[in-house]
């Protein structure tokens, strides 16, 4: 019988590490060791996408992997992500170990693996937050980049952060950003956000700072389109091509 666990390889090409991205109505306590200028920055730039109700962006991303005893190997990845509000999203993920696209259009959710032509799908609740919840609460497993189409960014990246830093106005690109520095129990992680009017976030590391050879997850984001024009319904639908098969979603437990 095939299942999910066949496509457990994609799991941690999402951000898994930054928390788990559970939206809930808790209430949030200003944390003192976090420079006051880095969290008004990353604010901004998630506040930015917050109050889009359509945009997209392309993810150029590089990621370690280690194999015993201590062998670093990288991998490359290029993610396109399309988010309309409140109830529809395409994630396109073509990279060295996965080629994957995720449909949500408000009723189904769908897994199509290109490389294996295998799909898996499940109803899913009205809201992007909701159905990315469930995806890690009922099945064990987040979809890449999912922390950016979230409703409110700026809860699920500085959920667990416990210092933050601003590192100053540098170029990247030939881009005015500034360069922020955040650590957490596990992980320590930067972003560049972009000067300006548009606050727009252009890369992110990521490092995993308590497992064997420090591995990063690095992306780079190009090709912002801010509330742009919403697609068609079918866009966020998903078509089954000839002789793919069907898989069943497990359990998380």
């Amino acid at each position: 019988m095939f299942s999910l666990r066949r496509l457990s390889p994609f799991i941690m090409t999402g951000l898994t590490l930054l928390g788990v991205p559970l939206v809930t109505p808790a209430q949030t306590q200003p944390n003192l060791a976090i420079d006051p200028r880095a969290e008004q920055i990353l604010r901004q730039a998630t506040d930015y996408l917050k109050a889009s109700q359509n945009y997209s962006f392309q993810a150029k991303i590089t990621f370690d992997d280690v194999m015993p005893p201590d062998l670093k190997l990288q991998y490359h990845a290029i993610a396109q992500m399309w988010v309309e509000r409140p109830s529809r999203l395409r994630i396109d993920y073509v990279g060295d170990r996965r080629n994957v696209s995720f449909y949500y259009n408000g009723k189904d959710f769908t897994l199509f693996d290109k490389g294996e032509n295998l799909y898996g799908n499940f109803t899913a609740p009205p809201t992007i937050d909701a159905t990315l919840n469930k995806t890690l609460q009922d099945f064990g497993f987040l979809v890449p980049l999912a922390d950016f189409a979230y409703s409110d960014p700026t809860q699920i990246l500085t959920r667990n952060v416990k210092s933050g830093l601003y590192l100053g106005l540098v170029s990247f690109n030939g881009i005015p950003t500034h360069h922020l520095a955040f650590t957490e129990e596990n992980i320590d992680w930067q972003i560049w956000i972009e000067d300006g009017k548009r606050p727009l976030i252009h890369k992110l590391v990521i490092t995993y700072k308590n497992l064997t050879a420090a591995p990063q997850y690095i992306a780079e984001f190009t090709h912002w389109d801010i509330n742009n024009k919403p697609q068609n319904n079918n866009f966020f639908s998903f078509q089954a091509p000839d002789n793919a098969i069907k898989i069943d979603f497990l359990p998380s437990n």
